[in-house]
């Protein structure tokens, strides 16, 4: 058998140099893989649209062959029609906005009068009288920045530190029971309201104690009021 190293044609068989390429060994497909084959398909899809969607944009650059006449007519008509209806929604919208600006304008007013805060309070003495016993709201919130330092600062209080002395003041000046004074604030327990109370009142004693002045014997009797003395 002489192999003469040349490629024979297809149909010379018994040639040597005659190889066939059918049935070599590879019977089995390789599988292609999954993730491949999604890939291929998003790409094939987005390129279908991508083509889909270029040919939409050449459609909309397509005008019509219309009459100049028709043409100026039409689009007149057109922005007649926009520019009023246009308007109408401004004008819906502003009234809207206005009225909206105005409940809530009345809103923050009556949530201020009832409200047991700082804005509450602030320059509403005849509020603070009432209230505190202190004649004006300077003078609270004088004593405020003079205990505040003093006062619990921890986040888990419930109440903030103006809250927790204006409760206290009010404790003492309208003697409310704890439950009262509980739903007043906001619905917390009334443990909560009794603890605080304790704690603002030994505040209170410590800061403010040294600021009280309280006169010798001589001068209380000369001070005394004649029912007393008479005693």
């Amino acid at each position: 058998m002489l192999f003469t190293g040349k490629p024979a044609s297809l149909s010379e068989l018994e040639n040597e140099d005659w190889a066939p390429s059918i049935n070599l060994g590879h019977n089995s497909v390789k599988k292609m893989d999954r993730k491949r084959k999604e890939r291929y398909d998003l790409i094939k899809e987005k390129r279908r649209r991508t083509a889909s969607v270029e040919a939409l944009l050449q459609l909309q650059y397509v005008k019509p062959e219309v009459s100049s006449d028709h043409a100026s007519t039409s689009t007149e008509n057109v922005k007649t029609t926009q520019t009023d209806m246009n308007m109408k929604d401004i004008k819906s919208l502003e009234a809207e906005v206005n009225h909206l600006r105005e409940a809530n304008l009345k809103l923050k007013q009556d949530i201020k009068v009832v409200s047991l805060n700082e804005d509450g309070f602030r320059d509403e003495d005849e509020k603070v009288l009432f209230y505190t016993g202190l004649p004006s709201w300077n003078l609270l919130n004088c004593i405020f920045n003079f205990v505040l330092p003093y006062l619990s600062q921890s986040t888990n209080c419930t109440l903030s530190p103006f809250k927790r002395l204006l409760m206290t003041l009010i404790r003492m000046r309208l003697n409310l029971s704890g439950k009262d004074l509980a739903y007043t604030f906001g619905g917390i327990h009334e443990a909560t309201i009794s603890r605080t109370f304790l704690q603002v009142i030994d505040t209170l004693y410590q800061r403010l104690s040294p600021l009280i002045y309280w006169p010798d014997r001589d001068s209380l009797l000369k001070t005394l009021p004649m029912d007393f003395c008479k005693h």
